[in-house]
């Protein structure tokens, strides 16, 4: 039996890594579903992490697999991975001095069992200066991360309310006790 992480994230692989179990990296590139603003962020997480989920279980039906989302969400506005450096600095901008909340759903699933967790973690972003936006986005280190920011790579967080390993893309704690469920991790 074989653990599997659905996932191009370097994040969620290093975060993978601190678990201690041997994985492997399977990637569908399956279009994701839009959010949709009818839905609540747990229903509209449930959705993508879904169609992530279900293309990498194809043929690995009795391995574990784990799919995961991560997204920032600001007063009903959905912060992904910015398109450019204009929309990095267009989301830095909103998240400055403000609260947010930064979700990530995450589903294991082997064979029958399927097990889908929403971990969410309430951050403050100190006020940022146009020059402090302007130098992280020409580091390039806003790319490929949900609301233009690593927690890992940035000076920008006032606060923190919740895990830590969520905002950077995978809630441990509870990844660890649903592999435990799945009957891939054995809780010491």
């Amino acid at each position: 039996m074989a653990i599997i992480l659905a996932s191009a994230s370097p994040r969620r692989r290093e975060l993978m890594e601190l678990l201690g179990l041997p994985f492997t990296v399977s990637v569908s590139g399956a279009a994701e579903p839009l959010p949709e603003t009818r839905l609540t962020v747990r229903e509209n997480l449930k959705r993508i992490v879904a169609a992530k989920l279900f293309p990498a279980r194809a043929g690995h039906f009795e391995d574990t697999v784990i799919a995961a989302d991560t997204v920032v969400v600001l007063g009903g506005e959905y912060f992904g991975k910015p398109r450019d450096a204009d929309d990095a600095m267009r989301m830095l901008g909103l998240l400055s001095g403000r609260t947010h909340g930064v979700y990530t759903g995450v589903s294991v699933a082997r064979g029958d069992y399927s097990e889908f967790i929403c971990e969410k973690t309430l951050i403050k972003f100190r006020a940022l200066t146009r020059d402090d936006i302007s130098a992280y986005i020409e580091s390039g280190r806003y790319a490929d991360k949900a609301g233009a920011y690593g927690i890992q790579d940035s000076d920008f967080v006032r606060s923190l309310n919740g895990d830590w390993f969520n905002v950077m893309g995978l809630p441990l704690g509870r990844v660890r006790t649903a592999l435990h469920n799945a009957g891939a991790y054995l809780l010491r």
